[in-house]
């Protein structure tokens, strides 16, 4: 319709049309930079969508638990058994990547990850009955829509640096771009292989 307006009006002088012409210009130009506006905060929004994590331990969820083998007491302190270590799977249950993803493992009563040992994780607290650890993905990693990523594992036998406690607890935290899973008690079942005399 503009374009049959202006042919139909069209300027006989050349500085009239050059005017009409920069007039016509600026009108495009600023739709074009409107509809730019509106694809920009489109993608955007779906950009910005948050992932949907859980997180498995051993395969299962973590309101399972795991069973904990314990052996040699000293005093109140045992030796981890069994498991030789625990393996932590991030699954993404939403179309959104989730980016820089993150684990933090707390245990009381234990000193139960020798950091030597799981070179991956790292130390984030401690006291003399408790410690945190936390694998950082880092921003090279990302757990893509639908997917999961397995964690490296958490070495829990082989150091003299160890001990548990029968009373000894775990939580998890998982943290991602957009995304915060609170901290999780993980329930443990402890049995005692007794210490062959």
């Amino acid at each position: 319709m503009g374009a049959v307006w202006l042919w139909n009006h069209w300027p006989e002088q050349a500085s009239d049309q050059v005017a009409t012409v920069g007039a016509v210009a600026t009108v495009v130009a600023v739709w074009l930079a409107l509809i730019a506006a509106v694809v920009a905060l489109l993608a955007y929004i779906v950009a910005d969508e948050a992932p949907d994590l859980s997180v498995l331990l051993d395969e299962k969820p973590l309101a399972s638990g795991f069973d904990l083998h314990l052996t040699n007491p000293t005093a109140d302190r045992f030796e981890v058994a069994a498991p030789p270590y625990l393996v932590f799977r991030l699954v993404n249950h939403s179309g959104f990547s989730a980016r820089n993803p993150a684990i933090r493992v707390s245990f009381t009563d234990a000193i139960a990850v020798d950091p030597a040992t799981s070179p991956a994780w790292g130390v984030t607290y401690r006291t003399a009955d408790d410690i945190s650890l936390q694998w950082y993905g880092g921003a090279d990693i990302s757990v893509h829509g639908h997917w999961d990523q397995i964690v490296p594992p958490l070495v829990l036998v082989g150091s003299t640096q160890t001990w548990v406690r029968q009373g000894i607890g775990i939580t998890v935290e998982v943290v991602a771009e957009g995304f915060r899973l609170p901290a999780q008690k993980v329930p443990v079942r402890v049995h005692f292989i007794p210490v062959a005399s």
